[in-house]
């Protein structure tokens, strides 16, 4: 299993407090997913989940960004999202 920790920054916090649920259930419509969680540290919302397909964190990180834009209230187009680490290899 690979284990995926994403962030996003530039979210208010009332913003992230509203979505980090709608985000985690969002996730919950995506099996391929697994051991998602949603949460805020510091200035961030940051995502861990696991998965067998994804080394790179990348298609993660694609589906997280929908689902930041789908699930917050942004008040402010200046938002980012990085890839902060990939560890794991597959089938372990």
């Amino acid at each position: 299993m690979y284990r995926i920790l994403l962030s996003c920054s530039g979210v208010s916090d009332s913003a992230a407090v509203a979505g980090v649920l709608d985000i985690t259930e969002e996730f919950s419509g995506r099996p391929w997913q697994q051991n998602v969680v949603c949460f805020r540290d510091g200035g961030l919302l940051m995502l861990k989940a696991e998965n067998d397909f994804d080394s790179t964190g990348q298609a993660t990180l694609d589906e997280f960004s929908d689902a930041v834009c789908a699930c917050v209230p942004i008040e402010d187009t200046d938002i980012g999202f990085s890839i902060v680490s990939v560890s794991g290899t597959p089938g372990n």
